[in-house]
Parts: structure tokens; C-alpha cells; sequence
């Protein structure tokens, strides 16, 4: 029941995210970006190897919001950005598993 709630909470937010910063804040994050080496290295393979690429960010540790603005100014195409932030489901999943598991354990201590 609350995994498709979050779901589209995390997808909707995600797009709206990265499509605010391809076209509001372009300039500013540009700007805060591009002077490291690794964007450049980061927005060939994105071109390359876009889906993939996303997935594999995705399933990392690395900070949600920051990926969708750094994704935002790459070359990246929206529709492999939001076909990538697909494997973030795996998080979503294992981490409402997880929680209902727990929640069950300190129910069944209570009682």
C-alpha cells in the first residue's frame, strides 16, 4: 500500500527536480559544477551510456537531490534519466521491507 505512495512522491520529485534544474537554475549550478574535472568525465558517459549510468548513481550512497541537479545540467536525456531513476525502486522496496519488519518485531515485544 505505501510503496506506490512513495514511488511517485520519489519519481514526481525527482523529474520535477531535474527539470528545474536543467531549465530554472542551469546558469548557477553550471557555474558550481563545471570547474571540476570529473563533470566533464561524468557528462560523456552520460551521453554514452545514459540509462545504465543513472541506474548505477541511483543505487549508490550518494545525495538524492544532488544527483538530480548535477544530472540536470549534463547532456543527459530526460527520458534516460527517468527510465535510470527506475532502479531507485530497489531502495524504496528494501527500505519498506525493512521497516515493516521492524515495526512488526516491536509490536510482537509490546504484546
Amino acid at each position: 500500500f505505501i510503496v506506490p505512495i512513495i514511488s511517485i512522491g520519489v519519481f514526481s520529485g525527482s523529474l520535477i527536480t531535474f527539470l528545474m534544474s536543467r531549465y530554472l537554475f542551469r546558469e548557477c549550478v553550471t557555474a558550481q559544477v563545471k570547474k571540476y574535472n570529473w563533470f566533464r568525465a561524468l557528462d560523456q558517459i552520460l551521453v554514452q551510456k545514459g540509462i545504465v549510468s543513472v541506474a548505477l548513481l541511483r543505487l549508490t550512497f550518494m545525495h538524492f537531490g544532488f544527483c538530480c541537479y548535477v544530472l540536470g545540467v549534463s547532456q543527459i536525456s530526460v527520458f534516460d534519466y527517468f527510465i535510470g531513476t527506475f532502479s531507485w525502486a530497489v531502495h524504496i522496496l528494501l527500505h519498506t521491507y525493512i521497516g515493516s519488519i521492524l515495526f512488526l518485531i516491536e509490536k510482537q515485544e509490546e504484546q
